[in-house]
């Protein structure tokens, strides 16, 4: 599939996320790109099945922060304060997708309620 297919996968869904739709991505659904099916199925991989690997590589690079803000220079105390926002964002996004994918390794962005009040 070419980029173009991707980009346009991407699209519809991001809108029927947008919209309330909700998402099923499911990396054996014909339908979804081979690559993003290959990059659910790896992440699935890493962070719901064996979230020690993923944990594992957040704490080297936790690691790698504070030896870096040890520094006195701008830049190296820069690039620890980046690293360390990355580090929670990882942790946020496994928690995440261990939160939202069902027991067939399916990612489920359940719709959201309508609001029937009006």
């Amino acid at each position: 599939m070419s980029d173009a297919g991707v980009a346009q996968y991407l699209d519809e869904a991001a809108e029927s996320v947008l919209a309330g739709d909700g998402l099923v991505l499911d990396e054996r659904d014909p339908d979804v790109p081979l690559p993003l099916r290959d990059l659910w199925g790896f992440y699935r991989a890493l962070a719901v099945d064996r979230p020690w690997i993923l944990r594992g590589a957040v704490a080297a690079e936790l690691w790698g922060a504070s030896l870096l803000l040890r520094k006195r220079s701008f830049g190296a105390r820069s690039a620890g304060v980046l690293l360390l926002a990355d580090a929670v964002g990882e942790l946020f996004l496994q928690a995440y997708a261990r939160r939202h994918t069902d027991e067939d390794g399916r990612l489920v962005l359940p719709p959201r309620p309508r609001d029937t009040s009006a």
